[in-house]
């Protein structure tokens, strides 16, 4: 059976090139039986895989399922060293996974709440992951997934040690609550998810710029008696 069908080119700005939309018709498909779909084009086209950043120590998204592995089969996998110390050899491999990247998984709280409080080890960090949420590195939030124990119209996160009526509560960019439990109790069974998409607007430049400003010859090593339990400015 052929299918006819309807391409579209946004011309986003995006150094891998445009995009292009195939619009299918509905086919009904037989379970077990392979398909093909068939490009012709009168102009050179390259199929690039999506890359996708994800954090060490941490879970590769999207999960194994059926027999699949989406991770490792359909994206291109980059793991972010997020826990590596700080200086000019990670705030490089930032600046080029960054730039590679369509995009970035946040799979737990794990690595930023945990960082988040020894601020004069990891200031590039910090500052990477405030600019991830805040959206001026380039990225823009398209998912976000938490799961609170809900009790009628009452929601509580044991994540942030907070509670909200007739919604989830919303999760701080860093967690200092001291009323949070463990997070061996979450990440480990419900892990909050952010799933962030390069934007139109990302910019190499800006995405250097912002991090680059970090001074990285101002790095103190802390032990866990120092650890950060209060927010910082």
């Amino acid at each position: 059976m052929i299918a006819s069908a309807a391409a579209e080119l946004p011309g986003a700005n995006n150094p891998k090139g445009d995009e292009l939309f195939i619009q299918l018709p509905p086919v009904v498909l037989t379970p077990g039986r392979p398909y093909t779909i068939r490009l012709t084009s009168n102009t050179s086209l390259t199929v690039n895989r999506n890359t996708i950043l994800v954090e060490d120590w941490d879970e590769g998204l999207p999960f194994r399922m059926d027999g699949h592995d989406p991770y490792g089969m359909y994206y291109n996998g980059l793991i972010l060293p997020n826990r590596w110390g700080d200086r000019p050899e990670k705030l490089a491999v930032y600046l080029d996974y960054i730039e590679q990247a369509d995009l970035v998984a946040v799979s737990s709280q794990r690595a930023i709440w945990s960082i988040s409080r020894l601020p004069k080890m990891y200031p590039l960090t910090i500052q990477y992951y405030r600019a991830l949420f805040d959206g001026s590195l380039g990225f823009d939030l398209a998912l976000h997934e938490q799961r609170p124990f809900i009790f009628g119209p009452l929601q509580v996160s044991d994540l942030a040690g907070t509670a909200a009526w007739g919604s989830a509560p919303q999760l701080p960019l860093f967690n200092f609550n001291p009323l949070a439990a463990e997070e061996a109790f979450s990440v480990y069974d419900h892990a909050p998810v952010w799933l962030f998409k390069k934007g139109a607007g990302f910019e190499s430049g800006g995405a250097a710029a912002i991090l680059g400003s970090v001074d990285l010859s101002k790095i103190e090593i802390q032990i866990p008696s120092e650890t950060k339990l209060e927010p910082f400015r």
